[in-house]
């Protein structure tokens, strides 16, 4: 049985611990096998125990509590996988792995995947494709606006190298980074360009723990103190050039990581990475991803543009080799003549063009009824057309079925596919039913990974006359054909993006300067108020407070309300010696949901108990339009 957790915030969010010794225990005390230095944790907080194969957790008379599921756990209590197990502000899933043996030569897998298997979600803390939600959840405008100018940066670009250099640079200033890099690891592509504060190109060595993490199990990396973290004490090259914060995503494209994005700040003096650097540097690994997968379909096209040139270049000196004598004999000069035409033109066009400049050559040079080119539905087994075309005249673009037809034949066995009396298996549109097509021949076509993308169709009224040239023709530009529909499919949705993007931050805009005007009316009345004003955010972090709160409680806004804000805040339990339990503080019961009145607490001063002050102290939960809690 292999055990992980999972964590879900804090700095260290998306590192998984693996628990292979038990008992396990976990705090922010030295003692403890794994330190989670969470400052509401307890120095020994809880224990994972392992008995006939199965996992229990156990609280350890922790000051806050442990909680599975949101259920405080009182006694010895078995886990489950995906349970979610808080202490304090630290919140982790449970991944519950059984093991893997052979029997008889045969490996029987487990139900519960590895941690480190791409296609699982859920368990390797990718950032989520949907950039949108991600920079919701920041809220920020000036992160949005700041994307918004990458991926308008990124739309302009059409080298990849020059694109990357000039993402770097504009990172580099905008997080206020001492050194960064970016560095490409995708199949044969191999790429790194460096920054530093005396300028680029100038290479330094990176952790291969930290990169290792980002791009083989695509985890995202904030640092806030390289000194205090657990996980990077043992590293040597961050030790040695004393690293003080740092910030790593991956470049991500689909479920594809393309390299990373590092940056970090060796200077005592300079400030930490956050959470909002490594959301921001998150959302444009996926944008910069998306945009080098493009470049990269951009290249494999000149490729193929160049491979086609040879092949025809060649024709002249291997035409026996090609049968292109024998199959069209005195007629041969003619056909090296229209493909040297097509091998032009597909330099020259793009979209929708390329496909009726593709689908005109094919009805033209080999005297075929009819062409198209269509995209596949996997869910629905339905074809859609991006161009249709009989004879001279461009058709409407339509959908059918591929059920009964022999497009099912050519997806299924996924190879060129020629037959007879074809027409009998259409069943839309209406001019594939009525018309008496004799022959068919089909080519599949393929994304780069791959997987199905669609077909390529010719339908004739009588037997193909050249049916080798016709193949040979499909097999040619089959790929070109496929690069170019992904290609266009790519450029549309980075459009959308970007139009989503834009208005996204018109609308942000719009709410900032309301929220500004709001903010201000509300300060305006807070501070008139003589009783003591305090929100905090759902993460503990000082929101806001009025003067009369500042003056009586010192509160420094840059503080997190935690146990050890309320012992130097000397807030003690109406018996005047105990500090005030973290758990019980009504702001914190207020962020789990329930609203408390008058509750006493005694605020001492540093001289005395005696020269304190009572406080009847009332808090209630802050909830959104959706009912969640924030703050």
């Amino acid at each position: 049985m292999l055990l992980q957790l999972k964590i879900l915030n804090g700095v260290r969010q998306g590192e998984i611990l693996s628990v292979e010794k038990f008992p396990a225990c976990f705090g922010r005390g030295e003692e403890a096998d794994f330190y989670i230095k969470v400052e509401d944790m307890s120095r020994k907080h809880f224990v994972i125990l392992e008995e006939q194969k199965r996992f229990y957790l156990v609280d350890c008379n922790s000051t806050n509590g442990t909680y599975l599921n949101e259920h405080k756990v009182s006694e010895k209590t078995p886990l489950k996988n995906e349970d979610y197990i808080q202490s304090g502000s630290f919140l982790c899933q449970v991944f519950i792995q059984e093991p893997q043996f052979k029997e008889n030569q045969e490996v029987h897998e487990s139900k519960t995947p590895p941690l480190s298997d791409a296609s699982d979600s859920k368990i390797r803390r990718k950032i989520p494709q949907n950039i949108l939600e991600q920079l919701s959840a920041q809220n920020s405008y000036n992160a949005l606006k700041i994307l918004y100018e990458v991926l308008q940066q990124c739309n302009e670009e059409s080298d990849y190298e020059a694109l990357l250099n000039k993402l770097l640079e504009k990172m580099f200033f905008i997080l206020k980074a001492e050194r960064g890099v970016i560095v490409l690891n995708y199949k044969n592509l191999k790429f790194d360009a460096f920054i530093n504060l005396r300028g680029k190109g100038h290479p330094f060595p990176l952790s291969k723990t930290i990169l290792t993490d980002v791009l083989q199990n695509g985890v995202s990396i904030c640092s806030a103190d390289l000194h205090e973290d657990a996980r990077y004490l043992s590293s040597e090259s961050l030790r040695i050039q004393k690293v003080q914060s740092l910030v790593c995503v991956p470049i991500l494209s689909a479920d594809e990581i393309l390299g990373a994005i590092y940056f970090d700040r060796c200077s005592r003096s300079a400030p930490s990475f956050k959470d909002a650097d490594l959301e921001l540097l998150a959302a444009i690994g996926i944008v910069s991803g998306n945009t080098l997968q493009k470049l990269l379909l951009y290249q494999k096209i000149h490729k193929i543009n160049s491979h086609l040139m040879t092949i025809l270049e060649n024709f002249s000196g291997g035409k026996n080799k090609l049968e292109i004598k024998g199959i069209y004999g005195e007629q041969c000069s003619e056909m090296e003549d229209a493909l040297y035409s097509i091998s032009q033109g597909i330099t020259a066009v793009t979209g929708e063009d390329f496909l009726r400049f593709i689908s005109n050559f094919l009805i033209q040079n080999l005297e075929v009824d009819y062409v198209h080119i269509g995209i596949l539905d996997k869910n629905s087994g339905v074809i859609t057309t991006k161009i249709a075309q009989k004879k001279d005249k461009i058709l409407d673009n339509f959908e059918y079925p591929i059920n009964g037809t022999p497009c099912e034949k050519v997806i299924q066995e996924q190879k060129i596919f020629y037959s007879e009396h074809s027409h009998q298996k259409f069943s839309s549109p209406d001019y594939l039913v009525n018309e008496v097509f004799q022959s068919y021949l089909g080519i599949p076509l393929f994304f780069l990974d791959g997987s199905i993308l669609g077909v390529m169709v010719l339908l004739n009224k009588q037997p193909f006359q050249n049916l080798k040239i016709a193949e040979m023709m499909l097999q040619i530009f089959a790929f070109r054909v496929a690069s170019e529909i992904e290609r266009k499919s790519s450029e549309i949705s980075m459009q959308n993006l970007n139009k989503k993007l834009q208005k996204r931050a018109e609308e942000l805009f719009i709410s900032q300067k309301l929220l500004e005007k709001q903010t201000k009316n509300l300060q305006t009345i807070l501070d008139s108020i003589g009783d003591g004003v305090v929100v905090i955010s759902n993460q503990y972090d000082f929101l806001l407070c009025n003067p009369a709160a500042e003056n009586m409680m010192e509160i420094d806004r840059s503080e997190k309300l935690c146990e050890r804000w309320l012992e130097k805040a000397n807030f003690l339990l109406p018996d005047k010696k105990t500090v005030f339990p973290f758990r019980q503080f009504p702001l914190i019961i207020a962020v789990q949901g329930e609203s408390v009145k008058k509750v006493e607490a005694f605020l001492s001063s540093d001289y005395s108990v005696s020269d304190g002050v009572w406080l009847s102290i009332n808090a209630r939960p802050i909830k959104d339009a959706d009912n969640n809690i924030r703050g």
